[in-house]
């Protein structure tokens, strides 16, 4: 079989990167679940995508509405309602917990608007799909279920409108029985007609004014006219086109929502990459020199080819009608499902990732602190002199060196803090090109996803184990060494007697 160091070399990087992809993917449905990633982006595709006018903000306007909506949070709430209001009410009113109140609610107080997109989502089926009050939006809706409430709200919204849809179709100055002889025609009317009249009115009303109406706005009413129109005023057809539509909608979210996650992915890759101090030109070179540390990796990657073939996680979830798998938690699961996954990411990180990362020699190891105390010992005349102590430290002499250190560091006022000692340390050690450049290198790689590098490290192993070499001849089997011993034999007792 093939068995190049540069080959090997390949098949280390990559099974680093599948590791570390595994372990952020892991981050990232975490944070997918707690957040409400999805939910987030099909409502915004769906509200201010397809049933709403399209901005003509620039992107520095976008950015500046949204900051300014972040800091209007932060005025105080005035409580006229409550004459002294108690400690808790004075606690749920502080900027900071308002803040993650209205995060994690994902500004469920847009549904009370009147739009149809706002409509549509406070929809009963719609609710329906909320796994729970934490988590009201759903983060999946099929095409059928699309169609179906959409002219449902269009059909609740001609109901609302239908006095209005018949004085438009009267002359002025119309008797109330006109009027209601006009809306018992109108209701008596099929579906499709009455979601034509519907779009008609909309239609007249934009025709006499330029001001958006508050339910279906222009550009949304255009889209609606146009698939009526092209369904000649067939409610099957209307409907398949009201399908497509979403379906379209749902090809461009998947995109969407696989940028973000790239993103996301990137940013939790530079932080692994300076948690562990991953730097991939590091390891390369550790790699390409250190024969048993390639070897034992290399051999790691084989196992974890079959180990990972069935896990979740190497498979690309993004389906085609939707922006991923529809979630299925519930008030009861939400917990149950965070704590698989964080035992999930733990379990990595004893198992996989740690043995990796010893074989390659990564790692912070005691962020220094060790010779921090060295100095700060020896600057005030504190040594171990003796060989034997140094070479063989003992609990009892690392128990005395710490307190020194700790009644030097409260006498001559030397601030020191695990956690700010630590931070300083790493940013000192990344604090040069060639670090910074393996962080990214890494970040980058865990960008790509985890089935990305899984399917890589099966094609770089096929590789390795590409069958025997041309040039070398099959080895003889034991019947045919026996039968040549044989006539072998034969001949020497034959040519015996003659």
């Amino acid at each position: 079989m093939f068995n190049f160091p540069l080959l090997d070399v390949t098949i280390g990087l990559v099974f680093i990167f599948l590791l570390y992809s595994l372990l952020a993917t892991t981050i990232h449905e975490i944070l997918a679940t707690m957040l409400k990633f999805r939910s987030r982006m099909l409502k915004r595709a769906i509200i201010g995508g397809m049933l709403s006018n399209t901005s003509s903000d620039s992107l520095w306007t976008v950015i500046r509405k949204g900051i300014n909506k972040f800091f209007d949070r932060f005025n105080p709430p005035v409580l006229q309602q409550v004459e002294h209001p108690s400690l808790f009410q004075r606690f749920m009113a502080l900027p900071v917990i308002r803040n993650i109140r209205a995060f994690f609610q994902g500004n469920r107080n847009d549904l009370t608007e009147t739009g149809i997109g706002h409509q549509f989502f406070d929809h009963p089926l719609i609710k329906n799909y909320g796994s729970s009050r934490i988590f009201p939006l759903p983060s999946y809706i099929s095409t059928k279920n699309f169609s179906t409430v959409l002219l449902d709200v269009l059909k609740q919204d001609f109901i609302a409108k239908t006095k209005d849809i018949a004085i438009s179709k009267l002359p002025p100055g119309a008797t109330e029985a006109q009027i209601e002889a006009a809306i018992q025609d109108l209701q008596a009317g099929t579906d499709i007609s009455k979601i034509r009249e519907l779009l008609d009115f909309y239609g007249a009303c934009y025709a006499t004014t330029a001001q958006t109406l508050p339910v279906i706005e222009r550009d949304t009413w255009q889209i609606l006219q146009m698939h009526l129109t092209n369904s000649v005023n067939d409610l099957e057809i209307f409907t398949h086109k009201l399908e497509g539509w979403y379906d379209d909608t749902m090809d461009r979210v998947s995109g969407w929502y696989k940028r973000q996650s790239q993103f996301i992915l990137l940013g939790i890759g530079l932080c692994l990459a300076v948690m562990f101090n991953v730097d991939v030109i590091k390891v390369a070179e550790r790699l390409s020199v250190d024969k048993d540390a390639r070897a034992k990796l290399v051999q790691m990657a084989i196992q974890s080819a079959d180990k990972y073939k069935d896990d979740p996680r190497v498979k690309n979830l993004i389906t085609d009608k939707g922006i991923q798998v529809k979630d299925t938690l519930t008030a009861n699961t939400l917990f149950n499902e965070y704590q698989a996954k964080a035992d999930s990411a733990k379990k990595m990180l004893d198992g996989d990732v740690r043995a990796s990362n010893e074989i390659i020699g990564v790692g912070w190891g005691d962020y220094g602190i060790d010779r921090f105390k060295a100095r700060v010992l020896a600057r005030h005349h504190i040594f171990v002199q003796n060989k034997f102590w140094k070479t063989h430290k003992s609990l009892r002499l690392d128990s005395c060196l710490n307190v020194a250190f700790g009644v030097l560091c409260r006498e001559h006022w030397i601030r020191y803090n695990t956690t700010v000692h630590n931070v300083c340390y790493v940013l000192g050690k990344s604090a040069h090109w060639s670090k910074i450049l393996g962080f990214l290198l890494l970040a980058l790689a865990v960008s790509l996803g985890a089935p990305f590098w899984f399917d890589m490290l099966n094609k770089a192993i096929k590789l390795r184990s590409a069958g025997t070499r041309q040039d070398s001849s099959p080895a003889p089997s034991k019947q045919s060494t026996a039968r040549a011993a044989q006539g072998a034999g034969s001949i020497k007792t034959q040519n015996t007697v003659d």
